[in-house]
């Protein structure tokens, strides 16, 4: 079996920076998570959602959830996979509230250069990005579930 898997039965989809290593640790989220995947924000199908959902394509995490008819964004988006992860909850409310200064030390350990767009809350979906949901949710990966 593949460490990464391409499954069609994913609930949401998490974009994340994949070039950071820090960042990549959502992968250990996405292990304890059911119907999870993710998507690297430097993909060019994420880039096309982002620019149809917002018109431009900001830099920041996201959890899309079709079910909820929502996108969640930055740290909203962390405290939200937090809580599907069955994190414990002042967990999830801690790095929602230090996302911005997690953030900037990631980038600075990473030397990532791209800053941080200081998105957050929850949004509808709207018209243009539910066209480019099947796309985003096609190329989407997941690693097999840990209890």
């Amino acid at each position: 079996m593949a460490k990464y898997e391409r499954v069609t039965n994913i609930a949401s989809v998490v974009i994340y920076d994949s070039k950071c290593p820090y960042c990549s640790a959502v992968t250990k989220w996405l292990k304890r998570t059911r119907d999870l995947g993710a998507l690297s924000w430097h993909e060019n199908t994420v880039q096309n959602f982002l620019k149809a959902q917002f018109n431009y394509s900001p830099f920041a995490m996201f959890l899309v959830v079709p079910s909820e008819d929502k996108i969640y964004a930055g740290p909203d988006a962390a405290r939200e996979l937090c809580e599907r992860a069955k994190l414990p909850e002042l967990f999830g409310r801690l790095v929602a509230q230090e996302y911005h200064k997690i953030s900037k030390t990631a980038s600075l350990l990473s030397n990532r250069k791209q800053p941080l767009d200081k998105i957050e809350g929850e949004f509808p979906l709207n018209a243009n990005s539910l066209l480019l949901l099947d796309d985003l949710f096609y190329e989407a990966w997941t690693l097999p579930f840990e209890e």
